[in-house]
């Protein structure tokens, strides 16, 4: 694990899972937008799509002849860190809200 490509793209997921998941900790506990999470979480997906694109451009020239083990260690990462957003997100869904028994 000595690519510098592939650190990136595990430290890019990491972040942004984290920051997406630390959002929604937060939005979960206030009843206003705890109903709205899911959404919340779907408008998401673009904004870290777009920092995607903002922190590698290069993976999106026309022709970036990206090898077989460079689209491997950017999709692994990618679903790995998706599985824990989406396992974390339903976790905090499941929660009751805080002023119901």
């Amino acid at each position: 694990m000595n690519d510098p490509f592939l650190l990136q793209q595990i430290q890019f997921q990491a972040l942004a899972t984290a920051l997406v998941l630390l959002l929604c900790f937060v939005g979960s506990k206030r009843p206003k937008i705890q109903h709205a999470l899911g959404f919340l979480y779907l408008f998401s997906l673009p904004a870290k799509l777009f920092f995607f694109y903002y922190f590698f451009p290069e993976l999106f020239v026309a022709s970036p002849s990206l090898s077989t083990q460079e689209k491997v260690y950017i999709l692994l990462p990618l679903a790995f860190f998706l599985l824990l957003e989406v396992f974390g997100l339903a976790k905090l869904l499941r929660q009751k809200p805080s002023g119901t028994d």
